[in-house]
């Protein structure tokens, strides 16, 4: 247990985790469901057959991934203090890029280039913005509940908040 607790002090320090790790971390996130709506679709089969092309079409979605998350500061601030700020950021920027995607496969089609890259449809696109958006929010939701189970301390006392509102969590989020 003390060395989960030696982890967790170290991970959720202040310069543990820079920007551009979230960004790697979130196109990683943007990869892996590239790929899983891909299997999800065609198969484990055509999934190796197709992988270089698909491996391609990806990293140019994630080129407008990362242009959308840049725009829409996915990355800002610490993710372990994450909140549904946060994750609308998150939606907001999945779905622009989704748009994006949308947009560079129809360059695809006219250019005539759907031999060499797979750059997904508008029903793949979809589903990518889906399983990414989901993927990106369990991550996020994920570090932020580790946070608060090691920063537990047991000196710490229950309180209760009376009031409505926003001035009511205003408060709590304050004491918190």
């Amino acid at each position: 247990m003390n060395a989960f607790h030696k982890l967790c002090n170290w991970y959720f320090s202040k310069k543990a985790l820079p920007y551009w790790c979230i960004l790697l971390i979130d196109c990683a996130s943007v990869y892996l469901s590239g790929l899983i709506v891909f299997y999800i679709q065609h198969g484990g089969l055509t999934l190796a057959q197709r992988f270089w092309p698909l491996t391609l079409g990806l990293l140019l979605c994630l080129g407008v991934y990362m242009v959308s998350f840049i725009l829409f500061h996915t990355f800002k601030g610490v993710i372990r203090y994450s909140s549904f700020v946060d994750l609308h950021r998150v939606v907001y920027s999945t779905l622009a890029a989704t748009v994006g995607v949308c947009l560079l496969h129809q360059v695809q089609v006219h250019a005539g280039l759907t031999d060499f890259i797979l750059i997904p449809r508008f029903d793949s696109a979809l589903l990518l913005f889906i399983v990414a958006t989901m993927l990106m929010w369990g991550v996020r939701v994920i570090v932020k509940s580790m946070h608060d189970m090691s920063r537990g301390d047991s000196s710490i006392r229950n309180v209760f908040v009376y009031g409505c509102m926003q001035g009511g969590i205003a408060l709590a989020k304050s004491i918190r």
